[in-house]
C-alpha cells in the first residue's frame, strides 16, 4: 500500500532532522522547494508541515519560514519520575491516551519479571503520554493486582500509572535498563514518527517495601526526548 505523499514528505523531514541535517533552530526548505521535490501540490507539503508543527517538531515564524524545535524533553535515569509532573514544571501541556487496560494472564516472560507463575492473573495497561499534543512516549505496564487490586480502576487520562504508585503505594526501589533501538512500524504509528526512527527503549521493574508490583517499558521518541544524569565527586 502506498504511503500517503504528505505523510512521506513528514518522514522525510523527521528523517532528516533525526540524522542531523536539520538541526535544531534551522530552517527547513520552503514549501515551494518541496513541493517541487516531491512533485505535489503546495497544499500537500502545508498538511505535513501543520501536523509537525502541531506536534511541536516544526515552529512556523511569520515572513521568516519553518524552523526545527530545539528543545527535548528531559529527565533523570536513576529516578522514579513523574513524567506528567515534568511536563507541567517545563510550563507544557501533559496529556494522555489511554489503549488498554484490562486483566490479563501473565506469559513466561511477565511472569518472571514480576516473580509470578505462568498463567496468574496481572493487570495490563498501555498508553501514550503527549507534551503540547506532541507524542512523548509509549508506555505499557503490568501490574501483580495481589499488591495493588484498585490499578484497573483509575483513570489515567488525570493521572499517570507512575504518579499513582507513588502516589497511593509508595515506591522503594527501581531497576531500569536503557537502549536505542530502531522504532517499530506498529509503534510508529501510534506515536505518529517514522518507522525505523531512533527511539530510547527503557525497561523498568519497581518495588514496594518488599515486592515487585510493576513491570513496564518505554519507547520514546530520540528526537523528542533524552535522559540527563549529573554526579559529584568528592
Amino acid at each position: 500500500m502506498a504511503i500517503p505523499k504528505f505523510k512521506s514528505i513528514k518522514n522525510y523531514i523527521l528523517n532528516n532532522i533525526t540524522a542531523g541535517e536539520f538541526p535544531a533552530g534551522s530552517q527547513i526548505p520552503t514549501e515551494l522547494e518541496l513541493a517541487e521535490k516531491f512533485s505535489v501540490s503546495r497544499m500537500t507539503v502545508n498538511r505535513a508541515i501543520q501536523d509537525l508543527t502541531a506536534q511541536n517538531v516544526l515552529t512556523r515564524t511569520p515572513g521568516k519560514g519553518t524552523f526545527v524545535t530545539g528543545q527535548k524533553s528531559a529527565t533523570s535515569p536513576t529516578n522514579i519520575g513523574d513524567i506528567q509532573k515534568e511536563v507541567i514544571a517545563r510550563g507544557n501541556r501533559y496529556s494522555a491516551k489511554v489503549l488498554a487496560l484490562r486483566s490479563l494472564p501473565a506469559d513466561e516472560k511477565i511472569a518472571l519479571g514480576l516473580g509470578i507463575h505462568t498463567g496468574a492473573n496481572v493487570y495490563y495497561c498501555q498508553l501514550i503520554h503527549y507534551e503540547n499534543e506532541r507524542s512523548l512516549m509509549l508506555e505499557n505496564r503490568y501490574i501483580n493486582p495481589v499488591f495493588v487490586p484498585d490499578f484497573i480502576q483509575q483513570d489515567f487520562t488525570t493521572i499517570t500509572p507512575t504518579g499513582y504508585l507513588l502516589e497511593k503505594h509508595g515506591l522503594s526501589r527501581m531497576e531500569q535498563t536503557i537502549e536505542a533501538v530502531a522504532c517499530t512500524e506498529k509503534n510508529a504509528d501510534l506515536l505518529d514518527i517514522a518507522e525505523g526512527e531512533p527511539c530510547l527503549y527503557i525497561t523498568r521493574r519497581t518495588w514496594d517495601k518488599h515486592n515487585i508490583i510493576s513491570l513496564s517499558s518505554f519507547i520514546a521518541p530520540g528526537i523528542r526526548y533524552k535522559y540527563f544524569f549529573s554526579r559529584d565527586y568528592e
